[in-house]
């Protein structure tokens, strides 16, 4: 028995250790043996819905600097996809991310001869793409060697990047990379969210252009769906199971087929709509993954009478809250909306860090609420609106420990839903306007 449990317990171990991609990793390269080394830094901070991790790239050769933002995605417990769109933070003193598509593919996780965690860049290798050679002439031509130098590395050369530390990497921006609002358009191939009542859509998967031996991988809130899926001329159905809240979809493009790159095109249908997460969308070409988010709305279970008096949630009771100072900030519209129902439900969660964010929510002219936690668990609870206008201000408690404090907040009115992002500072309250006005009025 001692035996089996310490079996279990490595192997938990193993998986933990496997599954450790957070921090610094590091590669050096010089093209020939006295040149000045060319340092690859790779940073990966903490993962969100556990499989979105966010990076920067930071590639260095003497006063020459280069950083880069990138979403990486778990594709399984050893291999994490590399985003499409590496987003330039410095280029100086010429550019280079025209040649970024040269990295796109995966980061596989081993061990060195000596013990050290590893990760090994295996390429979705880009041909006739036309990247090659452009660039080189751009600019002053005293860069010219040092063009072909940074292009090769990118292109061909071997990376294996050793992790130097496990400090998470953070940054003001890690929000507009894991969960992109509509202030944050920077796409790093991350759809925006839909909200579906359906505890199970229709998933259907066909190829764009030619039958070329695309494969796909699917993968659903850290759970592997399908697996390297030959697109084929057979008709492909399958049904998803949502888990209620958010659920992560990331659709990888396990190779570019013979003829790149690959086009599979991954449809969801609800009862509401038809939707597309499509590879050979331009913003998509030669893509590594992408990745599609739906959101289960809660419905409500339908109670006997006696259960309905038993457990009827109870509504929070206007108190009259009043801060220590005054308190002198910004205000940010994040919606508008009109509702028929008096009484509407509230749903708040963390979709990024849970880092210890807090706010607190004032209705009208009263506090009804302070210092809520906003944790991974959702938190629910009831507001009963005044005729007409009604202002819903959220303000920021704190700033949890990766900046700003940010929620997400789902909206239940009738029979319908809205889901807005709160990015909230110690500088800027969000504010969402609410018209009220009954079916009668």
């Amino acid at each position: 028995m001692r035996f089996l449990l310490g079996i279990l317990l490595l192997m938990i171990l193993n998986r933990a250790k496997a599954q450790n991609f957070t921090g610094t990793w590091d590669f050096k390269y010089r093209p020939y043996p006295t040149a000045l080394p060319i340092n690859v830094q790779l940073n990966i901070g903490k993962a969100t819905e556990k499989m979105l991790y966010p990076a920067n790239l930071k590639i260095t050769n003497g006063d020459f600097i280069f950083s880069y933002e990138l979403l990486l995605v778990k594709k399984n417990s050893t291999q994490l996809g590399i985003g499409r769109n590496k987003y330039p933070i410095i280029e100086t003193p010429f550019k280079i991310k025209q040649w970024m598509p040269y990295l796109n593919g995966v980061l596989t996780l081993s061990k060195s001869k000596t013990g050290q965690a590893q990760l090994t860049l295996q390429r979705m290798w880009i041909d006739n793409f036309g990247l090659f050679m452009r660039g080189l002439d751009e600019g002053d031509e005293i860069y010219e060697s040092s063009k072909v130098n940074m292009r090769d590395l990118l292109y061909r050369e071997k990376i294996t990047l050793i992790k130097t530390n496990s400090t998470p990497w953070t940054d003001p921006h890690i929000p507009r990379i894991v969960a992109p609002t509509g202030k944050n358009n920077i796409y790093y191939g991350i759809y925006d969210p839909i909200t579906t009542k359906d505890s199970v859509v229709t998933l259907a998967v066909q190829d764009e252009e030619l039958i070329d031996a695309d494969t796909i991988t699917l993968i659903q809130n850290g759970r592997m769906i399908l697996n390297k899926h030959a697109i084929n001329e057979k008709k492909f159905s399958h049904e998803l199971h949502l888990d209620t809240g958010m659920n992560t979809l990331a659709l990888f493009a396990d190779n570019y087929g013979r003829k790149p790159p690959n086009t599979g095109n991954l449809i969801v249908k609800t009862s509401e709509n038809m939707y597309s997460f499509d590879f050979s969308n331009r913003s998509n070409a030669f893509a590594t993954f992408l990745v599609a988010k739906f959101y289960r709305a809660y419905s409500k279970p339908t109670l006997s009478y006696n259960q309905s008096i038993v457990n009827k949630p109870v509504e929070i009771q206007k108190k009259k809250i009043v801060p220590e100072k005054p308190i002198d900030r910004k205000t940010d519209v994040i919606a508008n909306m009109h509702v028929e129902n008096k009484q509407i439900e509230l749903e708040i969660w963390d979709g990024q860090v849970e880092d210890g964010d807090s706010v607190s929510l004032k209705l009208n002219d009263e506090w009804i609420h302070q210092k809520i936690a906003v944790k991974k668990t959702s938190k629910r609870f009831y507001l009963t609106l005044q005729p007409g206008k009604n202002t819903l201000l959220f303000r920021a408690d704190n700033l949890g420990s990766v900046p700003p404090n940010t929620a997400v907040l789902c909206i239940y009115y009738g029979d319908k839903t809205r889901t807005v992002y709160l990015d909230t500072d110690m500088k800027r309250d969000n504010i969402l306007n609410i018209e009220f006005r009954s079916k009668t009025d």
